[in-house]
């Protein structure tokens, strides 16, 4: 059976693993996994930073893109009222020269009316001449009929 120096070996053989155990095996695995926990700590830190930093970068972004949003509608906005003042100036433009062609011809047709009542006036007189020499079966003298003619002529106008 048991005798008490046995089971004072068996115990002695224990505490002897159990410290052996502690040193060797238990502490090595402790201090491992410490070790992972802080490594995983830090990790998580790392991470933890990072997701604030892609959320700075990203309002940041967000911030860029509102502000180059704006100022490409501002400078639609520019390019669209320069065109508007091309387009008005084209249309002025075009509306005097419209002008200046109307009144350049407006000055042809009162010239051309001018050389029109002139030859008129000429074919009139000659008319007369010959009404009037025929009437009388005799030469009448052109300086006489231009004058009565003239006369009559102003008279109808």
């Amino acid at each position: 059976m048991l005798d008490i120096k046995s089971l004072l070996i068996y115990f002695l053989n224990l505490a002897i693993l159990i410290v052996a155990i502690r040193y060797l095996a238990y502490k090595p695995v402790v201090r491992f996994m410490d070790a992972r926990r802080q490594r995983f700590s830090g990790e998580r830190a790392q991470i933890d930073q990072a997701r604030e930093e892609a959320h700075k970068d990203k309002e940041v972004y967000e911030g860029l893109v509102k502000s180059a949003r704006a100022e490409a509608e501002q400078l639609q906005h520019k390019r669209l009222s320069e065109v508007e003042d091309q387009a008005k100036a084209i249309v002025k433009a075009a509306h005097e020269q419209a002008d200046h062609i109307l009144a350049e011809a407006r000055a042809r047709v009162a010239q051309e009316m001018e050389i029109a009542h002139a030859d008129m006036k000429n074919e009139a007189i000659e008319l007369g001449m010959l009404i009037a020499e025929r009437v009388l079966q005799r030469e009448v003298k052109e300086s006489d009929t231009r004058a009565y003619i003239e006369d009559f002529l102003s008279k109808v106008e």
